[in-house]
Order: structure tokens, then C-alpha cells, then sequence
């Protein structure tokens, strides 16, 4: 007698180039409030809703807000070396607005020179 199954097809993961875009948008929302902040000295005041935005993103990803090299300040995302998030830091950087005096953006940790 055959048991009747059904065939598990592969389920289709998250795809990391559309969630890059949706974090950016979240960025967008959430710039004014993150400028602030940082203007005020208060970082903390944003820090849960960016642990949100980049746990939507992927929620093992890491996140800081840093002083810039080329710009005043730097968002840096990483999956710390992670390979298995790559794919989210690739779509995010690729996905990231262009760079301007204010902000840049990092997928790994920047060096201390």
C-alpha cells in the first residue's frame, strides 16, 4: 500500500533585494528622527525603532551608527562575516541611497585608523 503524501516543494526564502528596498524606505521615514536624535546627542532615542527596521531586513543582522569617513556620519549593517547573510548586506548596499555630506553607508565595520 502507498501512503499518500504530498510533495514538499522548496519553499521560496525571503528575497533580500526586496526587503533592501523596504528597509531603505523605512530609512527614509526614519531619517528626521534619527537626525535628531543624533543631533541632541541622543542615539538612544531611535535605537529600537532602527533594531526594528534592520531586523526587518534580517534579524541577524547588526547595526551601528558611526562617525563617517567621507560624510558626518555612517549607517553600517553587517552580518558579521556571517556567509549566510551576505545576500541581505549585498541587496542592502546595492539598494543604498547615493552617499551625500551627511550620510554614507557600510556593509562591514569600518576600520579605526
Amino acid at each position: 500500500m502507498r501512503w499518500l503524501r504530498r510533495r514538499s516543494e522548496p519553499v521560496a526564502g525571503p528575497d533580500p533585494a526586496a526587503l533592501a528596498v523596504e528597509f531603505w524606505q523605512g530609512w527614509t521615514d526614519l531619517l528626521p528622527s534619527v537626525s535628531a536624535a543624533l543631533g541632541d546627542a541622543e542615539p538612544n532615542r531611535v535605537e529600537n525603532d532602527l533594531c526594528d527596521l534592520v531586523a526587518r531586513l534580517h534579524p541577524d543582522l547588526h547595526f551601528a551608527l558611526e562617525r563617517g569617513q567621507r560624510a558626518i556620519y555612517a549607517l553600517v549593517v553587517s552580518g558579521q562575516e556571517d556567509p549566510e547573510l551576505r545576500p541581505f548586506t549585498d541587496a542592502w548596499i546595492e539598494a543604498a541611497p547615493p552617499e551625500n555630506a551627511i550620510w554614507e553607508y557600510h556593509d562591514s565595520v569600518l576600520l579605526v585608523l
